[in-house]
């Protein structure tokens, strides 16, 4: 899938985004049929995210354009949410998905154990001890 997505706007909300999106690009060699720019300014050229699956990578963009409205407590929505917010550092989307599996009430607690090491939520955790 292949996303047009507004630089300022993702780096203005992620830390890993904006270091990446303002890193300085050397032009590589000019294709002899067409122009090919820097990563990420042109479709034959795109920002490719390795081992990122492409549902997991729509919910938190569904969360930062503000159209999570009827997803906002469904739990693979708030994991997904979590999981990228602490990949990208997306301050605010780590806070919200923390918050919101917090008060899920079916969320287990070998998962909620799970989750909490992995993105290093400390009240998950703590229990477990």
């Amino acid at each position: 899938m292949l996303y047009q997505l507004y630089p300022g706007f993702l780096a203005t909300r992620s830390s890993v985004l904006d270091a990446v999106l303002s890193l300085p690009q050397q032009v590589g060699q000019i294709n002899t049929i067409t122009a090919v720019g820097i990563e990420g300014t042109c479709d034959e050229n795109p920002i490719v995210l390795h081992g990122i699956i492409q549902h997991e990578f729509d919910y938190p963009l569904s969360f930062l354009f503000g159209r999570y409205v009827d997803e906002g407590h469904c739990q693979e929505f708030l994991i997904s949410v979590l999981k990228l917010s602490a990949f990208f550092e997306i301050t605010h989307g780590y806070q919200f998905a923390v918050a919101e599996l917090t008060c899920l009430s079916p969320l287990k607690t070998s998962l909620k154990l799970q989750l909490g090491c992995l993105y290093c939520v400390d009240h998950w955790v703590e229990p477990a001890f």
